[in-house]
């Protein structure tokens, strides 16, 4: 609109030094063509919008040229009209130079017309000259404003995309410049935190309704930035919400610390969740430690129920043979109440050195006899001569043994016979007890349980 200003100036000034509006017939279509450049400033491609307004000197040119041969006004008169003409109309520096080139032409043109000077004066010469660079400088200085506008336009535009796009995110995002107020706080951390944005933009954490994060960005350790961490925040709603976040530097391009980004979420039910998973994993482990306890036990009276039934059937002298045993059984489930207990108090083991596994290996099977006759599994035992003794917590190895030796008789169950291998050997680093039978094996699924305590698929 400045740049209409401008020509209608120049326009008016011609018409009124004028007696009459001999001009009127070019600058009508100057301007109808000024009017057409700057409706289609926004759609027509810039070349057209420079062809556009270069034409639109032409008219004004000619029409200031048949005015000045009509009126015979001062040559400086002339050239300021031109001049202000070309300063409206140049787009941009190419066409700025063709209409100070077109200005320079239609001064030569009506100088020589009117003999004010001579072909070879130098005063011709400097003011086509200076036209010229004047419609050059023109159209830079305007193409360069058109690039500052273009530019400007283009950073409005991604400014508001980028607001487009945070307003749309599903994450919180907070931003905190150096000084620790509040630079940015999306639509989606006004929902997750009940604080509305007008609320705490522009104002330091500390003195907004945000001031429960506050502590967060004091304590900022550069080296946990990016890590996912939980904050239970007070919403002003009533309601504390559970928000796992992870906080960035904001930086320029040149590394300067502008502030620090906080992005978030509302884990309050996945929290919720996990808290209900943990316990019912906590009763499921417990539910597996009872069926271990009771199967620990069931092994143990079980041994003891066979040996008492061996006693019932056997002369009064064998049956008090196998009393020893029996109490030495009912012995071994008392030590497997302390053990229980040790295991809650987290007590360590008791080895003992001079411990003979093979020994070890016997007296569980003894352990077992009824149960082996009554499956009638053929057991291999082997053991090597002159094998090691090692520090071992006896009555928890013959515990460990007797497990296997049940988990053998299970497994083989369904074998015609079932068999069980015992080995024991030894080399120069370690001694070696190896169990072996017919049955089925261990699924893997299982088997990346065995370890667990008290385990059991009975």
């Amino acid at each position: 609109m400045l740049r209409l200003a401008l020509w209608a100036s120049v326009v008016t000034l011609a018409l009124l030094t004028s007696a009459s509006y001999v001009g009127a017939g070019f600058f009508a279509p100057a301007g109808l063509l000024i009017l057409v450049a700057l409706a289609s400033d926004r759609r027509a491609p810039r070349a057209v919008q420079s062809w556009l307004w270069t034409a639109s000197f032409g008219l004004t040119a000619l029409g200031l040229i048949r005015v000045n041969l009509d009126e015979a006004p001062s040559i400086e008169h002339l050239a300021l009209l031109l001049l202000g003409a070309l300063t409206a109309t140049a787009r941009n520096r190419y066409a700025g130079l063709l209409i100070g080139l077109m200005a320079s032409g239609g001064l030569v043109y009506v100088t020589l017309e009117q003999e004010l000077f001579g072909p070879n004066d130098p005063r011709l010469f400097a003011l086509g000259v200076l036209l010229a660079t004047a419609g050059f400088a023109a159209g830079l200085a305007q193409e360069e404003s058109d690039q500052t506008e273009l530019l400007r336009e283009q950073l409005a535009d991604l400014g508001e995309h980028l607001k487009n796009v945070l307003a749309c995110v599903g994450s919180g995002v907070l931003v905190v410049d150096r000084e620790g107020r509040v630079a940015t706080f999306n639509r989606a951390a006004e929902r997750i935190l009940g604080v509305q944005e007008h609320t705490v933009i522009g104002r330091e954490l500390e003195a907004s309704a945000l001031e429960p994060m506050a502590e967060l960005f004091r304590v900022r350790n550069d080296s946990e930035e990016g890590e996912r961490r939980d904050l239970l925040f007070p919403s002003p709603l009533g309601n504390d919400v559970r928000v796992g976040y992870a906080m960035t530097p904001l930086e320029d391009r040149a590394g300067r610390r502008l502030g620090t980004i906080l992005v978030f979420q509302d884990v309050t039910l996945i929290r919720d969740y996990e808290e209900r998973m943990l316990r019912q994993e906590k009763l499921a482990a417990l539910g597996r430690l009872v069926s271990g306890i009771a199967h620990e036990f069931g092994n143990q009276l079980g041994g003891v129920r066979g040996l008492v039934d061996l006693a019932l059937l056997d002369e009064p002298e064998e049956a008090v043979a196998v009393l020893p045993t029996i109490r030495q059984t009912l012995t071994q489930s008392l030590e497997t109440v302390e053990h229980l207990l040790r295991f809650a108090r987290g007590t360590p083991l008791d080895p003992v050195p001079g411990v003979q596994l093979g020994e070890v290996v016997q007296r569980a099977l003894g352990l077992l006899r009824a149960q082996v006759d009554a499956a009638g599994a053929e057991i291999e035992l082997v053991l090597e001569e002159e094998a090691p003794t090692v520090s071992a917590d006896t009555g928890r190895l013959e515990q460990v043994f007797l497990n296997i030796l049940i988990n053998g008789l299970h497994a083989t169950s369904d074998c015609d016979p079932p068999r069980l291998r015992i080995e024991v050997t030894h080399d120069e680093a370690e001694v070696v007890v190896r169990f072996e039978d017919n049955g089925p094996g261990v699924s893997p699924e299982v088997r990346a349980r065995i370890f667990e305590p008290f385990f059991t698929t009975k």
